[in-house]
C-alpha cells in the first residue's frame, strides 16, 4: 500500500511451547484495509530443523519477488514471505499462524 503502518513485531502464537521461536522473526503492518505479516527464519549452520507456518484459509502469501505462493503450509527459511489478508488485520494475523519446527 501507499502508506503502510508498522503495527510491531510478530508475537508468536501461544500454541508454539519451544524456546527456539526466537529464531523466526515478523513484522506487521497495516496497509490501508489489508494486513500484512512478513516472516522468515534463518536456519543455523548445521542445524537440520527447520520452521514451517499453516497459512489460515482467508491468508495470501507470496515470495520475496512477489509470486503467489498456494501452499497453505510453508517452509521458512532465510528468504522473507508475505502474508495478506482483506479479512485479518496485521495484529490478528499472527495469533493464526501457527508454527512448527521439524526436526
Amino acid at each position: 500500500g501507499a502508506a503502510p503502518q508498522f503495527v510491531g513485531r510478530w508475537k508468536k502464537p501461544s500454541t508454539v511451547d519451544n524456546h527456539r521461536t526466537d529464531e523466526v522473526y515478523g513484522y506487521a503492518f497495516q496497509c490501508g484495509g489489508r494486513g500484512v505479516l512478513i516472516i522468515w527464519a534463518p536456519n543455523e549452520d548445521g542445524d537440520p530443523a527447520t520452521w514451517s507456518a499453516k497459512i489460515p484459509a482467508s491468508v495470501q502469501v507470496f515470495n520475496i519477488a512477489g509470486g503467489s505462493l498456494q501452499e497453505k503450509q510453508i517452509e521458512l527459511g532465510e528468504s522473507p514471505v508475505y502474508l495478506v489478508s482483506e479479512e485479518l488485520l496485521a495484529q490478528d494475523m499472527g495469533k493464526q499462524v501457527q508454527l512448527q519446527l521439524s526436526p
